[in-house]
């Protein structure tokens, strides 16, 4: 039976607190096949976490249903000794899946957009455009193209978390409780002190990194 509080005390069961994106929907008993239609992924590879999760002392079974097994979070409340893991293991975790997971998204509309211009690939420079047209014979075939901006300023600390909040709450209307509502997308927001290259002082001005599919001008086409 599933407790109020747990503390668990392995490097596993910490990594995979922080790592999994399937805890959370195991609040209440779920068979990992009704997980898997809420994602959107297949049923056998939501089986194979739950059961590793369970293994690891995170998941209980609490019962079947129907024929099917059915899982709850060992408790609401988990936590684990910050010494488990080094500082910034898990981030650094995180932020791998998700480079990854966009690299594959990346090819995929690189790959529809070749359909457009099989040739050449083009890209259109833009200087300090507040926003950029997206480079020509670039933009994908698809609903959900790939997109990538990353972007320097020199901000007062109150500009600087003014904007984060500006943000998160733009992507937090986002979101709905409606998981039938179109199509799983992630959007992978990073803020920090600093620039992306070593030097302190490079930045005179800001700078700004597009790579996307996206047409930044006008509304969605099709």
């Amino acid at each position: 039976m599933p407790h109020d509080e747990l503390t668990v005390t392995s490097v596993q069961a910490a990594r995979a607190l922080r790592d999994t994106p399937y805890l959370n929907l195991f609040l209440d008993p779920v068979s990992p096949s009704d997980v898997g239609r809420t994602l959107g992924v297949p049923a056998n590879l939501v089986h194979h976490h739950a059961r590793r999760l369970q293994a690891l002392g995170l998941l209980v079974e609490t019962g079947r249903q129907g024929g099917r097994v059915l899982y709850q979070l060992a408790a609401p409340t988990i936590r684990y000794d910050r010494r488990l893991l080094d500082s910034g293991e898990a981030e650094g975790q995180t932020l791998h899946q998700v480079s990854q997971a966009f690299l594959r998204a990346f090819d995929r509309s690189d790959h529809l957009a070749r359909g457009q211009d099989p040739e050449h690939a083009v890209y259109t420079f833009h200087s300090r455009a507040p926003h950029p047209a997206p480079p020509r014979g670039r933009q994908a075939a698809e609903a959900h193209p790939a997109h990538l901006q990353v972007r320097t300023l020199r901000l007062t600390a109150q500009q600087y978390q003014d904007l984060v909040r500006t943000l998160s709450r733009l992507l937090a209307e986002q979101a709905g409780d409606d998981p039938d509502r179109g199509t799983p997308c992630t959007f992978a927001f990073l803020a920090f002190d600093g620039s992306v290259t070593e030097a302190p002082d490079a930045v005179e001005s800001d700078v700004q990194l597009i790579s996307s599919f996206v047409p930044l001008h006008g509304g969605p086409r099709g």
